[in-house]
């Protein structure tokens, strides 16, 4: 029996170990390059989440600092953070801030019952929120989901 010569072996060994540490060394460099994509991602989405959300809070507060206070409607698709976005403005600027959701507070729709004058719907929002202040200027009313109250539009009309 006839055995391979001594550097044909190590050349083998060394030729397996090369090829082993260059797969683990593409699973590698595969794995860091998918991390780093996911990283560019992530932080491209927080550059345009705090560039969008500052932009919005500009329009907020231009409303907000206007001559004449006329109703803000906000439209937009489902689950982009019209809400959260608002809730947030509103409680960073207002001392005074209801917040009605018609889908999940229906009951709230009696306030929009009857007689729709200011002084009406004033008073039936002060029965639903006796610790809220009804100061012109410091109060902000945010009737989410608008669309399932259609008399919480109409009563909106005469300050559009």
């Amino acid at each position: 029996m006839r055995s391979e010569p001594f550097f044909s072996v190590i050349l083998k060994s060394w030729e397996k170990t090369v090829k082993y540490i260059l797969k683990s060394w593409e699973k590698t460099v595969k794995y860091i390059l998918k991390s780093w994509e996911k990283i560019v991602i992530y932080i491209t989405w927080i550059l345009l989440h705090v560039m969008l959300r500052r932009k919005i809070n500009d329009v907020f507060l231009e409303w907000k600092n206007s001559a004449d206070k006329k109703c803000l409607l906000v439209k937009g698709a489902r689950q982009v953070g019209k809400t959260f976005i608002i809730d947030d403005f509103a409680k960073k600027n207002y001392d005074n801030y209801i917040y009605i959701n018609f889908e999940t507070m229906p009951g709230m729709k009696t306030i929009f019952e009857g007689d729709l004058d200011i002084d009406t719907l004033v008073r039936n929002l002060s029965i639903r929120f006796s610790g809220v202040e009804f100061e012109p200027g410091n109060i902000l009313i945010f009737l989410d989901e608008i669309q399932s109250c259609p008399q919480a539009r109409v009563s909106l009309k005469p300050f559009a």
